[in-house]
Protein backbone atom coordinates (compact mmCIF):
# COMPACT_ATOMS: atom_id res chain seq x y z
CA UNK A 1 0.00 0.00 0.00
CA UNK A 2 1.31 3.31 -1.21
CA UNK A 3 2.27 5.66 1.55
CA UNK A 4 0.41 8.97 2.79
CA UNK A 5 2.08 12.37 2.24
CA UNK A 6 0.80 14.90 4.47
CA UNK A 7 0.78 18.57 3.57
CA UNK A 8 0.58 21.42 6.01
CA UNK A 9 -2.11 23.41 6.28
CA UNK A 10 0.02 26.76 5.89
CA UNK A 11 2.21 25.47 2.99
CA UNK A 12 -0.93 24.30 1.31
CA UNK A 13 -2.18 27.97 1.62
CA UNK A 14 0.46 29.55 0.85
CA UNK A 15 0.89 27.29 -2.47
CA UNK A 16 -2.69 28.28 -3.19
CA UNK A 17 -2.14 31.75 -3.03
CA UNK A 18 0.42 31.70 -5.42
CA UNK A 19 -1.92 29.88 -8.03
CA UNK A 20 -2.66 31.66 -11.77
CA UNK A 21 -5.89 34.60 -11.15
CA UNK A 22 -8.61 35.00 -14.13
CA UNK A 23 -6.38 37.19 -15.41
CA UNK A 24 -3.12 35.90 -16.08
CA UNK A 25 -5.59 32.12 -17.58
CA UNK A 26 -6.92 34.88 -20.08
CA UNK A 27 -3.32 35.93 -21.23
CA UNK A 28 -2.13 32.59 -21.71
CA UNK A 29 -5.09 31.16 -23.88
CA UNK A 30 -4.52 34.47 -25.81
CA UNK A 31 -0.20 33.16 -26.13
CA UNK A 32 -1.66 30.19 -27.12
CA UNK A 33 -4.00 30.98 -29.78
CA UNK A 34 -1.02 33.22 -31.13
CA UNK A 35 1.71 30.87 -30.94
CA UNK A 36 -0.77 27.63 -32.60
CA UNK A 37 -2.84 28.03 -35.42
CA UNK A 38 -5.16 25.06 -34.47
CA UNK A 39 -6.71 27.57 -30.91
CA UNK A 40 -7.46 30.35 -33.45
CA UNK A 41 -11.01 31.69 -34.40
CA UNK A 42 -12.30 29.64 -37.88
CA UNK A 43 -9.90 26.56 -37.98
CA UNK A 44 -11.23 23.82 -38.48
CA UNK A 45 -9.69 21.26 -35.79
CA UNK A 46 -11.66 17.84 -36.72
CA UNK A 47 -9.42 15.55 -39.21
CA UNK A 48 -10.24 15.14 -42.61
CA UNK A 49 -11.56 11.78 -42.24
CA UNK A 50 -14.34 12.50 -39.57
CA UNK A 51 -15.65 15.45 -42.17
CA UNK A 52 -16.56 12.57 -44.60
CA UNK A 53 -19.93 11.68 -44.63
CA UNK A 54 -20.29 8.09 -43.70
CA UNK A 55 -22.39 5.92 -46.17
CA UNK A 56 -23.35 2.46 -44.56
CA UNK A 57 -22.29 -0.37 -46.88
CA UNK A 58 -24.86 -2.15 -49.49
CA UNK A 59 -25.82 -5.24 -47.95
CA UNK A 60 -26.41 -8.06 -50.82
CA UNK A 61 -29.50 -8.38 -51.62
CA UNK A 62 -31.55 -11.68 -50.50
CA UNK A 63 -33.78 -13.07 -51.94
CA UNK A 64 -34.92 -14.44 -55.60
CA UNK A 65 -33.08 -12.65 -58.77
CA UNK A 66 -35.14 -12.14 -61.83
CA UNK A 67 -33.95 -14.48 -64.14
CA UNK A 68 -34.31 -14.71 -67.75
CA UNK A 69 -36.39 -17.10 -69.51
CA UNK A 70 -33.36 -18.91 -70.67
CA UNK A 71 -31.85 -19.11 -67.27
CA UNK A 72 -34.88 -20.25 -65.73
CA UNK A 73 -35.37 -22.85 -68.04
CA UNK A 74 -31.82 -24.21 -67.43
CA UNK A 75 -32.25 -23.91 -64.24
CA UNK A 76 -35.23 -26.36 -64.18
CA UNK A 77 -33.72 -28.98 -66.87
CA UNK A 78 -30.89 -29.00 -64.31
CA UNK A 79 -32.80 -29.77 -61.02
CA UNK A 80 -34.89 -32.67 -63.57
CA UNK A 81 -31.72 -33.93 -64.10
CA UNK A 82 -30.24 -34.05 -60.69
CA UNK A 83 -33.62 -35.67 -59.55
CA UNK A 84 -33.57 -38.48 -62.36
CA UNK A 85 -33.22 -41.97 -61.27
CA UNK A 86 -33.80 -45.51 -62.40
CA UNK A 87 -36.63 -45.89 -60.20
CA UNK A 88 -38.35 -42.20 -60.87
CA UNK A 89 -36.98 -41.85 -64.66
CA UNK A 90 -40.49 -41.74 -66.24
CA UNK A 91 -42.05 -39.36 -63.69
CA UNK A 92 -39.21 -36.89 -64.09
CA UNK A 93 -39.06 -37.10 -67.82
CA UNK A 94 -42.63 -35.91 -68.08
CA UNK A 95 -42.49 -33.07 -65.71
CA UNK A 96 -39.53 -31.40 -68.01
CA UNK A 97 -41.43 -28.80 -70.01
CA UNK A 98 -39.43 -28.45 -73.03
CA UNK A 99 -39.04 -24.85 -74.47
CA UNK A 100 -38.29 -25.07 -78.00
CA UNK A 101 -36.30 -22.22 -78.34
CA UNK A 102 -33.89 -23.47 -76.15
CA UNK A 103 -33.15 -26.83 -78.09
CA UNK A 104 -29.43 -26.41 -78.54
CA UNK A 105 -29.24 -25.72 -74.76
CA UNK A 106 -30.92 -28.72 -73.81
CA UNK A 107 -28.74 -30.71 -75.89
CA UNK A 108 -25.28 -29.04 -74.56
CA UNK A 109 -26.72 -29.47 -70.80
CA UNK A 110 -27.93 -32.98 -71.86
CA UNK A 111 -24.28 -33.91 -73.35
CA UNK A 112 -22.72 -32.73 -70.15
CA UNK A 113 -24.70 -35.04 -68.08
CA UNK A 114 -23.60 -38.08 -70.45
CA UNK A 115 -19.72 -37.01 -69.46
CA UNK A 116 -20.53 -36.98 -65.88
CA UNK A 117 -22.53 -40.20 -65.59
CA UNK A 118 -21.69 -42.89 -67.95
CA UNK A 119 -24.25 -45.52 -66.04
CA UNK A 120 -27.30 -43.27 -66.96
CA UNK A 121 -26.42 -42.82 -71.04
CA UNK A 122 -29.68 -45.73 -71.36
CA UNK A 123 -31.45 -43.26 -69.45
CA UNK A 124 -30.18 -40.19 -71.43
CA UNK A 125 -31.48 -41.62 -74.54
CA UNK A 126 -35.30 -41.37 -73.04
CA UNK A 127 -34.77 -37.71 -72.35
CA UNK A 128 -33.39 -37.25 -76.15
CA UNK A 129 -36.73 -38.36 -77.38
CA UNK A 130 -38.34 -36.31 -75.00
CA UNK A 131 -36.57 -32.96 -76.24
CA UNK A 132 -37.29 -34.16 -79.78
CA UNK A 133 -40.55 -34.41 -79.46
CA UNK A 134 -40.60 -30.46 -78.63
CA UNK A 135 -37.99 -29.17 -80.86
CA UNK A 136 -38.19 -32.04 -83.22
CA UNK A 137 -35.78 -34.64 -84.37
CA UNK A 138 -33.84 -32.81 -87.03
CA UNK A 139 -32.62 -30.20 -84.53
CA UNK A 140 -31.74 -32.59 -81.98
CA UNK A 141 -29.85 -34.15 -84.18
CA UNK A 142 -28.17 -30.70 -85.57
CA UNK A 143 -27.47 -29.92 -82.24
CA UNK A 144 -25.74 -33.20 -81.47
CA UNK A 145 -23.69 -33.22 -84.68
CA UNK A 146 -22.34 -29.57 -83.83
CA UNK A 147 -20.87 -31.16 -80.64
CA UNK A 148 -19.24 -33.39 -82.88
CA UNK A 149 -17.48 -30.88 -85.37
CA UNK A 150 -16.28 -29.26 -81.59
CA UNK A 151 -14.99 -31.98 -80.09
CA UNK A 152 -13.20 -33.01 -83.06
CA UNK A 153 -11.60 -29.74 -83.94
CA UNK A 154 -10.76 -29.61 -80.15
CA UNK A 155 -8.97 -33.17 -80.70
CA UNK A 156 -11.04 -33.27 -77.22
CA UNK A 157 -10.32 -37.42 -77.39
CA UNK A 158 -6.56 -36.78 -76.27
CA UNK A 159 -6.59 -36.02 -72.98
CA UNK A 160 -3.71 -33.04 -72.62
CA UNK A 161 -4.80 -32.22 -69.54
CA UNK A 162 -4.22 -35.66 -67.75
CA UNK A 163 -0.92 -36.05 -69.49
CA UNK A 164 0.31 -32.63 -67.54
CA UNK A 165 -1.45 -33.44 -64.48
CA UNK A 166 0.37 -36.77 -64.28
CA UNK A 167 3.52 -35.36 -64.84
CA UNK A 168 3.09 -32.90 -62.28
CA UNK A 169 2.03 -35.80 -59.83
CA UNK A 170 5.01 -37.86 -60.47
CA UNK A 171 7.00 -35.22 -60.24
CA UNK A 172 6.02 -32.94 -56.93
CA UNK A 173 3.54 -35.78 -55.44
CA UNK A 174 0.34 -33.38 -55.77
CA UNK A 175 -2.42 -35.59 -54.53
CA UNK A 176 -5.27 -32.85 -55.96
CA UNK A 177 -2.95 -32.98 -59.69
CA UNK A 178 -3.38 -36.32 -59.34
CA UNK A 179 -7.10 -36.68 -58.84
CA UNK A 180 -7.34 -34.05 -61.68
CA UNK A 181 -5.93 -36.86 -63.95
CA UNK A 182 -7.91 -39.56 -62.73
CA UNK A 183 -10.88 -37.28 -63.97
CA UNK A 184 -9.61 -36.35 -67.21
CA UNK A 185 -9.06 -39.94 -67.65
CA UNK A 186 -12.72 -41.19 -66.74
CA UNK A 187 -13.95 -38.49 -68.61
CA UNK A 188 -12.50 -39.52 -72.14
CA UNK A 189 -13.84 -42.82 -71.34
CA UNK A 190 -16.87 -41.10 -71.32
CA UNK A 191 -16.93 -39.08 -74.15
CA UNK A 192 -16.13 -42.24 -76.47
CA UNK A 193 -18.51 -44.31 -74.91
CA UNK A 194 -21.50 -41.79 -75.31
CA UNK A 195 -20.29 -40.86 -79.04
CA UNK A 196 -20.85 -44.93 -79.62
CA UNK A 197 -24.14 -44.98 -77.46
CA UNK A 198 -25.24 -42.27 -79.67
CA UNK A 199 -24.52 -43.56 -83.04
CA UNK A 200 -26.21 -46.72 -81.62
CA UNK A 201 -29.04 -45.01 -81.40
CA UNK A 202 -28.83 -43.73 -84.61
CA UNK A 203 -28.25 -40.02 -83.47
CA UNK A 204 -25.46 -39.52 -85.42
CA UNK A 205 -22.76 -41.27 -86.98
CA UNK A 206 -19.64 -40.90 -85.47
CA UNK A 207 -18.47 -43.73 -83.93
CA UNK A 208 -16.37 -45.20 -86.71
CA UNK A 209 -14.86 -42.15 -87.33
CA UNK A 210 -13.68 -41.64 -83.63
CA UNK A 211 -12.00 -45.09 -83.34
CA UNK A 212 -10.22 -43.74 -87.06
CA UNK A 213 -9.02 -40.84 -85.30
CA UNK A 214 -8.25 -42.58 -81.53
CA UNK A 215 -6.41 -45.40 -84.17
CA UNK A 216 -4.60 -42.90 -85.99
CA UNK A 217 -3.52 -40.96 -83.16
CA UNK A 218 -1.92 -44.34 -81.30
CA UNK A 219 -0.41 -44.91 -84.58
CA UNK A 220 1.68 -41.72 -84.70
CA UNK A 221 2.63 -41.51 -81.08
CA UNK A 222 4.24 -45.39 -80.98
CA UNK A 223 5.67 -44.83 -84.47
CA UNK A 224 7.66 -41.74 -82.73
CA UNK A 225 8.66 -43.84 -79.74
CA UNK A 226 6.65 -41.16 -77.39
CA UNK A 227 6.44 -42.66 -73.97
CA UNK A 228 3.49 -40.09 -72.42
CA UNK A 229 0.72 -40.84 -70.07
CA UNK A 230 -1.54 -39.16 -72.56
CA UNK A 231 -0.55 -42.25 -75.03
CA UNK A 232 -1.20 -45.01 -72.36
CA UNK A 233 -4.87 -43.65 -72.10
CA UNK A 234 -4.99 -43.48 -75.93
CA UNK A 235 -4.69 -47.05 -76.23
CA UNK A 236 -6.86 -47.86 -73.17
CA UNK A 237 -9.40 -45.87 -75.38
CA UNK A 238 -9.11 -48.07 -78.59
CA UNK A 239 -8.88 -51.19 -76.40
CA UNK A 240 -12.15 -50.52 -74.80
CA UNK A 241 -13.75 -49.03 -77.79
CA UNK A 242 -13.19 -52.48 -79.43
CA UNK A 243 -14.71 -54.41 -75.83
CA UNK A 244 -17.67 -52.18 -76.40
CA UNK A 245 -18.09 -52.76 -80.13
CA UNK A 246 -17.15 -55.88 -80.33
CA UNK A 247 -14.44 -57.38 -83.21
CA UNK A 248 -16.52 -56.97 -86.20
CA UNK A 249 -16.89 -53.16 -86.54
CA UNK A 250 -17.00 -53.07 -90.14
CA UNK A 251 -14.91 -52.34 -92.93
CA UNK A 252 -12.77 -49.16 -92.01
CA UNK A 253 -12.58 -50.30 -88.14
CA UNK A 254 -10.17 -52.66 -86.69
CA UNK A 255 -9.56 -53.93 -89.79
CA UNK A 256 -5.89 -52.62 -90.13
CA UNK A 257 -5.33 -52.72 -86.24
CA UNK A 258 -3.70 -56.48 -86.42
CA UNK A 259 -1.95 -56.27 -89.07
CA UNK A 260 -0.63 -52.99 -87.53
CA UNK A 261 0.02 -54.78 -84.38
CA UNK A 262 1.69 -57.54 -85.69
CA UNK A 263 4.56 -55.96 -88.20
CA UNK A 264 4.82 -52.31 -85.88
CA UNK A 265 3.26 -51.98 -82.43
CA UNK A 266 4.43 -55.45 -81.31
CA UNK A 267 8.09 -55.19 -82.27
CA UNK A 268 8.82 -51.86 -80.87
CA UNK A 269 6.84 -52.74 -77.60
CA UNK A 270 9.43 -53.37 -75.47
CA UNK A 271 10.70 -50.00 -76.15
CA UNK A 272 8.00 -48.39 -73.86
CA UNK A 273 7.45 -48.37 -70.06
CA UNK A 274 5.44 -51.45 -68.78
CA UNK A 275 1.81 -49.64 -68.39
CA UNK A 276 2.25 -48.89 -72.26
CA UNK A 277 4.00 -51.66 -73.15
CA UNK A 278 0.72 -54.32 -71.48
CA UNK A 279 -1.97 -52.36 -73.19
CA UNK A 280 0.29 -53.48 -76.82
CA UNK A 281 0.18 -56.68 -75.26
CA UNK A 282 -3.42 -56.65 -74.56
CA UNK A 283 -4.46 -55.30 -77.46
CA UNK A 284 -2.86 -57.94 -78.98
CA UNK A 285 -4.17 -60.76 -77.83
CA UNK A 286 -7.89 -59.47 -77.81
CA UNK A 287 -8.22 -58.68 -81.89
CA UNK A 288 -7.21 -62.82 -81.80
CA UNK A 289 -3.34 -62.68 -81.55
CA UNK A 290 -1.68 -65.98 -79.47
CA UNK A 291 0.17 -64.62 -76.61
CA UNK A 292 2.68 -67.04 -76.96
CA UNK A 293 3.64 -64.78 -80.09
CA UNK A 294 4.90 -61.79 -77.98
CA UNK A 295 8.28 -60.90 -77.12
CA UNK A 296 7.38 -59.98 -73.40
CA UNK A 297 10.83 -59.30 -71.62
CA UNK A 298 11.86 -61.29 -68.66
CA UNK A 299 11.55 -59.99 -65.11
Amino acid sequence: MAALVVIELPTFYASLGNAPRSADIVNIAKQLRQLYSCFREGQQTCPEWRKKPIVPAEKPRIGVRELSREAIAQKEFLGALNKLSPQNKANVIRSINVRKEFGDMYIRLLWDAFLRAPDYHNIYLDIIDHISEAIGTDVAIAAFNGLWTEYVASEAWIPYKEAKAFAVAEAKAEYDEFCDNVKARKRALASMNAWITLTKYGIVNTATLLYDLIFADCNTRIKSKEPSKTLEVLLELLLEFIRVNGKAHGPSVGAELPRVLENEWKPCASEFPPAIRFKIYDLYEFVGAPRDGLNVPKK
